[in-house]
């Protein structure tokens, strides 16, 4: 059924999880996410309906293949992104197809740009509540291989931009039994 128009069963959850509430400090994004990657068992039962809603709607939507940048305004753990390293992201994870738009999301001196090389996000602009930033969504549990880094503490990193960059492939990860 790909490629047809989506049913608003599968519209609602993607708009839903781009919204900003205006009186709230923690969006529901931000607390949905942050359940999955902490393994949080209570929030996780509380989201956990959204978080199978949006994951079916994504998977009507089309891959995206090609270049991707996201930005964070935290910088990382230099011993878990090494190049040559795989890495699991176990919540949804936003990027953009224009470099601009992860930036305005990293703080100056103090966060991360991520350019990556998608093979199974999924484009959700016209879906979102700020279609203008081009978002493209990856899945739970997407894997990635490191294959180069610049951290804003090395010298061409201060040189360069001050901020972290990390360039990652996504990669698909098959599950074998043990018989």
């Amino acid at each position: 059924r790909r490629g047809e128009p989506l049913s608003p069963v599968h519209v609602l959850p993607i708009y839903v999880y781009t919204c900003e509430l205006a009186e709230s400090d923690d969006q529901i994004y931000g607390a949905m996410n942050r359940a999955m990657r902490e393994s949080d068992a209570e929030a996780l039962a509380f989201w956990r309906p959204l978080i199978w809603l949006l994951d079916r709607a994504l998977q009507e939507l089309p891959p995206y293949t090609g270049k991707l940048y996201r930005g964070i305004g935290v910088r990382l753990n230099e011993d878990q992104y090494q190049a040559g390293h795989r890495v699991c992201w176990a919540a949804f994870s936003s990027a953009s197809t224009e470099k601009s738009v992860a930036e305005e999301f990293v703080k100056e001196g103090n966060g991360s740009l991520f350019i990556l090389r998608s093979i199974g996000a999924r484009p959700i602009s016209k879906f979102s509540m700020f279609p203008e930033e081009h978002e493209v969504l990856f899945r739970p549990n997407t894997v990635f291989e490191i294959d180069s880094t610049v951290y804003a503490t090395s010298d061409i990193g201060q040189f360069y931009s001050g901020i972290d960059n990390i360039s990652m492939a996504e990669r698909t990860v098959s599950i074998t039994s043990g018989k």
